[in-house]
Parts: C-alpha cells; structure tokens; sequence
C-alpha cells in the first residue's frame, strides 16, 4: 500500500512553499510599479475674476453698495494664489475697504486693507498702492488718529506719479495738519499748491 500521509505531506509542502512563492513575487511587482502621480491643473481664474469686479464696480456705480460688496466678496477668493494675483487682489480690497469706508465702518475697512498691503509689493500698478494708502489714511482720519492718517497719507504722496494725484494727497496732508492744529506746516505744505 502507498504511504499516503507521506504524499499529502510532501504536496502539502510543495503547495505552501508555491503559495509563498506566489505571495513574495506579488509584493514584489507590487512594490516596483510606479505610481501614476496626479498633477493638478492650474486654473486661470483671471476671467472669472475680471466679470465678478466688473460687476461689483457697475454696482458700485449705481450707488448699490450690498450687491458691490456681494460681487467683490465673490471675486476675492478666486485670487488665489495671490502673488499671482496680486492686481487683482489689491484693487478689490481696495472697492471693500472704500465702501466700508463711505458708510463708516471704519474698523472694517481697516481690516480688508490691512490684509492688502503685504502684497502691495507684487502689483505692477503702483496707483493700487497710492489707493491702499488713501484709503487706510482715510480709515484713521475717521477714527480721530490724525497720526496715523498723516503716516499714511505720506506713504501714498510717496507712491503717487501724477501730478494732480500729489496735489490731492497734498492738501490731505495740509487737511491733516490742520485737524492737529498745526497751522505752519499746512502753509508750507499747500502755498506752493
């Protein structure tokens, strides 16, 4: 008679040690096969942004202020990252912070421009910069801080290239003196106007 137990153990054996065997080669395959890397593609939001500010600024013409805001709230977002779009970005704070700044939030106003200025840096429009300033002296001068609207109006007399746009700032800052009765400095600042 055949050793049976002696057959199925040796079968048994051979079939583990393939079933390992299969295992190993597996995980190895496996474990060289490179992965398919997902690339995310970079979306261009410049026209999307664009339409929303065109919006917001024909709102804003029509003295609709909430539906303004509503519009630039929607374009801001999109201006992500903002070193890319740094124009963008700046000059919808800049329409928030001027509407805020018309109806007399003052700390709100503050808020969305401060939030500009780190990236006053990468525009290629130095009027934007001029228009942070204005505004954020015009923040303080409500706020009573004729300090820090003279700082700020200084800053914006130093970003300014038109002529006429020095003159404005000009008579801010003689305006400025003049709140903190300072009367000679507001002469010597707006006689050469």
């Amino acid at each position: 008679m055949i050793n049976l137990s002696y057959y199925l153990k040796k079968n048994v054996a051979k079939y583990v040690f393939n079933c390992f065997i299969l295992v190993c080669t597996i995980l190895f395959v496996q474990s060289c096969d490179k992965k398919k890397q997902i690339i995310a593609k970079k979306t261009d939001n410049t026209t999307a942004i664009y339409l929303l500010v065109k919006k917001g600024d024909n709102f804003k013409n029509l003295s609709k202020n909430d539906s303004a805001i509503f519009y630039y709230n929607k374009a801001l977002p999109l201006c992500n990252p903002i070193k890319q779009y740094a124009d963008q970005y700046v000059y919808i704070s800049y329409k928030l912070g001027e509407i805020l700044n018309v109806t007399g939030d003052y700390y709100g106003s503050e808020g969305i421009v401060s939030k500009a200025l780190p990236y006053l840096k990468y525009t290629s429009r130095p009027r934007f910069s001029q228009l942070i300033y204005k505004v954020t002296a015009d923040n303080y001068y409500g706020l009573y801080d004729y300090d820090n609207a003279l700082l700020y109006h200084k800053k914006a007399l130093k970003t300014a290239i038109s002529q006429f746009r020095k003159a404005q700032i000009k008579c801010d800052i003689g305006f400025m003196y003049l709140q903190k009765k300072k009367y000679l400095d507001a002469i010597d600042i707006l006689e050469p106007l």
